[in-house]
């Protein structure tokens, strides 16, 4: 008894760690690489107004779920913007991995989970502040309250279970509006729970078919709702790729890789981390040969589940044109990242079940892990001139001048605000997201205008937003950014 308690809290002293150093290196308060669109949370969380801000700024879609959750901690605990993102975007991290925890049984895996989980490769960086993370910790905790629903053929339903079937709605529903991508997800996993049904008694299954039909329609009223009061529509989002221009997505998405595995993309670790992956994936299935291959009920489901989750989701994304638009970029991927990561810590977690001598397997995992954490330290050290710098720390110096209002190119603009939002505020030089912010900026007779790939010099004059500006004084530096103050003529 002793040594079971013992052992838990390692496990659990481990993972605190690990949830820790991500904290410090990566959560918004302290990353080094936050840019525009991670600023946008921290912004929205200070101006944040439902339901007019349902959706992201300028968007029809990526549900506001941090700046929502944020308002606990700013206007609640009175916080500052980028902490309460911070402690919110972590609070929603740390349920989704102890959700996803359900699935495993053994510690080592959980610990592994851990270090995918909050210290990823640096491909997948995003994991932790883009939406398609934040839509897997709500899938996450769908797939707990799966785990722990249990229906028993011949029984009647309790009262908790059609409470967590409520839940599961909701949750569902919250994962749809914070990413759309999550339908494939949805419907996956229903097709799934359908196939490893323990029952075909039509009568045990009234209930969950009148849980999934409500849930729909309540998912189905709410988005339509959310997307109507956004005001934005973007016909390229929907719009799907031809066959021939998936198979050229294909070949774009896997260049890159063929680059990473010859070590011909600049990126050492990772493609260390590459090679352990695969090296790892040969043991593995070496092992499972000699084990054998008793999976459990739940493992198979959620096996079969995940496995069918990113090749459906990495299908859709290669028809997707809004994807091919953006070059295909690896945050599309994070989805097949987790649950292909997944997929490998359940075939694992069974192996490690069953095999004996498990020390060479649990070195090899750890030091899997690892690499792909310190891929992303390594990029981080060779591609950022300050290093492992808070860019909160560096941006922090623009609360000097007061309240202001700058123009700048959009991944110079909302990133210098996030130190005080409320009173540095920046915006686009074009396609403007906040109406209110533009209307406070037109009312201010001076303004600041940043150098950087909109603007190579400061002109004498200039329009910005139907307003002429006339260049007041010298240029000078703020946060490693060139400003210029402009005063308002007409």
């Amino acid at each position: 008894m002793q040594s079971k308690l013992t052992s838990k809290w390692i496990l659990w002293f481990t993972i605190g760690i690990i949830i820790a150093i991500s904290y410090r290196l990566f959560s918004s308060r302290y990353y080094a690489l936050l840019n525009s669109d991670d600023a946008l949370n921290v912004v929205m969380t200070a101006y944040y107004k439902l339901p007019q801000d349902i959706y992201c700024w300028g968007q029809n879609r990526g549900g506001t779920i941090i700046p929502l959750i944020a308002q606990l901690f700013y206007k609640a605990f009175n916080f500052s913007a980028i902490n309460s993102v911070s402690l919110a975007n972590y609070l929603l991290l740390i349920t989704g991995f102890l959700c996803f925890c359900s699935i495993f049984k053994n510690d080592i895996t959980k610990i592994i989970f851990a270090i995918c989980w909050f210290l990823p490769p640096v491909w997948f960086i995003d994991l932790l502040r883009f939406p398609y993370g934040m839509e897997y910790c709500l899938i996450g905790i769908a797939v707990y309250l799966i785990n722990i629903l249990k229906i028993v053929p011949g029984m009647k339903l309790t009262l908790r279970q059609h409470l967590i079937m409520a839940k599961l709605v909701i949750i569902l529903t919250i994962s749809v509006w914070t990413c759309d991508l999550a339908i494939i997800s949805i419907f996956t996993l229903f097709a799934v729970l359908f196939c490893f049904r323990k029952s075909t008694t039509p009568a045990l299954y009234k209930a969950p078919l009148f849980y999934f039909l409500t849930g729909a329609a309540v998912c189905i009223s709410f988005i339509l709702y959310a997307k109507k009061k956004s005001n934005i529509e973007n016909d390229e989002y929907v719009v799907l790729n031809t066959f021939p221009e998936a198979i050229e997505g294909l070949k774009s998405a896997f260049q890159p890789v063929k680059e990473l595995l010859i070590f011909d993309l600049g990126q050492p670790v990772m493609s260390l981390y590459a090679w352990l992956v695969i090296v790892l994936i040969t043991v593995l299935s070496l092992l499972f040969r000699r084990v054998g291959s008793q999976f459990s009920r739940q493992q198979k489901q959620w096996f079969c589940f995940f496995l069918l989750d990113a090749l459906l989701i990495f299908t859709v994304v290669l028809f997707s044109h809004w994807a091919r638009l953006d070059g295909y970029g690896r945050r599309f991927f994070i989805p097949v990242y987790i649950s292909l990561t997944l997929v490998l810590l359940i075939f694992t977690d069974h192996i490690l079940t069953l095999q004996k001598k498990k020390a060479l397997l649990v070195s090899l995992l750890v030091i899997s892990a690892v690499s792909g954490f310190f891929s992303t330290l390594h990029f981080i050290q060779k591609n950022n001139r300050q290093g492992f710098a808070s860019k909160y720390n560096i941006m922090e110096e623009f609360t000097k001048l007061g309240k202001c209002f700058i123009v700048a190119d959009y991944w110079s603009s909302y990133i210098v605000s996030i130190a005080d939002p409320e009173n540095v505020i920046a915006i686009p030089e074009q396609n403007n997201r906040n109406q209110h912010m533009l209307k406070q900026l037109q009312k201010e007779k001076y303004i600041y205008l940043m150098k950087d790939n909109w603007l190579e010099v400061f002109p004498l004059k200039t329009t910005v937003y139907w307003h002429l500006y006339y260049k007041d004084g010298n240029s000078f530096v703020v946060g490693g950014k060139t400003l210029c103050k402009y005063r308002k003529i007409r």
